[in-house]
């Protein structure tokens, strides 16, 4: 139990600085490179998602043994599902009466502890996989 605690709460550390990442990139792309804000928001997502599968692979689970073509591609799959479970829950929660603001923080930390820190830690990171990577010594 104590372990889970503290990997959920190293994912959500990490999940703050790359949302960090993702708003500063988004911003300065829009004030200081004058580039259109649909612009700036996927190259801050992409920033920002770089900078969340770095810190998943090297700090978060540590799993650097691991194949990391294999981690990246898990890591966009549950990616896009993360993006449908933030969309489906701000409209749901809109539509009910709450502010897009709030029903954007509530959606993102329902889906960001509910699916994304066990796909991460279970699938995208998974401890089988870096185990597997390792070189095997020879038998001769």
């Amino acid at each position: 139990m104590n372990r889970t605690v503290t990997l959920l709460s190293q994912h959500q550390l990490s999940s703050l600085v790359a949302t960090g990442v993702d708003y500063c990139v988004m911003i300065a792309c829009v004030s200081l490179f004058g580039l259109s804000p649909v612009v700036g928001t996927v190259l801050g997502a992409l920033c920002g998602a770089v900078t969340s599968f770095t810190l998943g692979r090297r700090w978060v689970f540590d799993a650097r043994n691991g194949n990391l073509r294999g981690q990246a591609l898990r890591y966009a799959a549950v990616s896009a599902l993360s993006l449908c479970g933030n969309v489906g829950g701000e409209w749901l929660l809109v539509r009910v009466g709450l502010h897009y603001v709030l029903a954007r923080v509530i959606a993102s930390t329902v889906v960001g502890i509910g699916w994304n820190f066990p796909m991460h830690r279970h699938f995208v990171f998974r401890p089988d996989d870096h185990k597997s990577a390792k070189p095997v010594a020879d038998a001769g």
